[in-house]
């Protein structure tokens, strides 16, 4: 037993995490928990509360979602807040470069078949020509994002930039995962064809993100693909001029 002074308390010990101050709440008291803030569990992430991309998985992700069920994807985000530039750091341009990555791998270790003989770049032309396809593959989402844009209002839909880049990124996530197969030259054909279901991704998304008319969906896809196509085409003659080979060296 210990010795008291006459009058006194005995001093219960407090359990851990129940300290408290004088004048303040306790910190782990339901109440003294300020109004708004929820404490975060395992299962809540910023990427939850931003709507942001933040991290390789959350990439894969929406890239397999906007892929397997678009339109269930298209209303989540027409519904988030992401800025262009969140978008394009955390979203576009990591898909971009599967294809200028996959391509230069596959030009260096295979080389490109051509009649009678095989076309290997050199080192440096072959960073050349990933690079200058990576160039290309922004400004085609630059332009067909100004696309977009100034046509929606001609159907009935509204002229919003941000909306129109989600529209364009997004639906061009096919094309984008289907280059990887430039790794092996001969295949890249096949990824060109597997790329055309963004067309469809971008009919699925035209009234979630710029609010067009279901029934005029179809005709503003068309008008798209067409200024797409011709985007696309100059953009190749342009590339295609530039990276032209004087005269290709047989690979053994």
């Amino acid at each position: 037993m210990g010795l008291h002074a006459p009058g006194s308390r005995r001093r219960e010990p407090k359990p851990w995490g129940k300290t408290c101050i004088r004048g303040a709440m306790c910190c782990d008291a339901p109440s003294a928990r300020p109004a708004g803030l929820l404490p975060f569990s395992e299962e809540t992430t910023m990427n939850d509360l931003s709507g942001t991309p933040s991290s390789g998985s959350s990439l894969v992700a929406r890239a397999k979602a906007i892929l397997t069920r678009p339109n269930e994807e298209w209303p989540r985000i027409a519904a988030e807040s992401t800025s262009i530039a969140e978008v394009a750091r955390g979203y576009a341009l990591p898909l971009i470069l599967i294809g200028p990555i996959a391509s230069f791998i596959g030009l260096q270790v295979f080389g490109l078949n051509l009649v009678f003989t095989t076309y290997r770049p050199s080192l440096g032309a072959g960073l050349t020509i990933a690079m200058t396809s990576l160039v290309g593959a922004v400004i085609a989402v630059g332009v067909l994002t100004l696309v977009a844009e100034l046509l929606a209002p001609r159907f009935d839909g509204v002229a919003d930039r941000t909306a129109a880049f989600k529209l364009v990124a997004y639906s061009m996530t096919a094309g984008w995962v289907a280059s990887a197969l430039s790794i092996i030259p001969a295949l890249a054909g096949i990824g060109g064809l597997l790329g055309l279901y963004g067309f469809y991704l971008f009919y699925a998304g035209a009234t979630p993100m710029l609010k067009v008319p279901k029934d005029k969906a179809v005709i503003f896809t068309v008008v798209a693909v067409v200024c797409a196509i011709v985007i696309n085409i100059v953009i190749n003659s342009l590339t295609g001029a530039l990276l032209r080979p004087p005269t290709p060296t047989p690979y053994l």
